[in-house]
């Protein structure tokens, strides 16, 4: 069996090779991918997936190529849940902007 070199596999990626690679061949590609948090004790599936985000966002593979119909919707619903937490973010700074308003308005009434 040929021993696996993830360098070559970033230049010529295959999404079934991919989809097949064991534990150790994914920290081997997490590392290449200076990937430093990835670390043996995590899951495998965590490992591809981590994995997986980065290939995607370096546009070595498309969501389509190397995701499982789970796995879209997981990282559809972590998206969904980063973007409400933002929303929810960008609302307590205005309720906090809308107060200092007030206070400073009452500061110069002196109520």
């Amino acid at each position: 069996m040929a021993t696996f070199d993830p360098k070559q596999f970033i230049e010529n990626p295959d999404a079934t090779e991919f989809k097949s690679l064991n534990k150790d061949k994914l920290l081997a590609l997490a590392e290449h991918l200076e990937l430093f948090d990835v670390k043996k004790s995590i899951k495998k599936s965590e490992i591809k997936n981590i994995v997986a985000e980065k290939l995607i966002e370096d546009e070595i593979f498309s969501e389509e190529e190397i995701l499982s119909e789970t796995e879209k919707m997981l990282l559809f619903k972590k998206l969904e849940l980063e973007f409400q937490e933002k929303e929810r973010e960008k609302e307590r700074e205005l309720e906090l902007r809308k107060i200092e308003k007030e206070r400073k308005r009452k500061g110069r009434e002196g109520i």
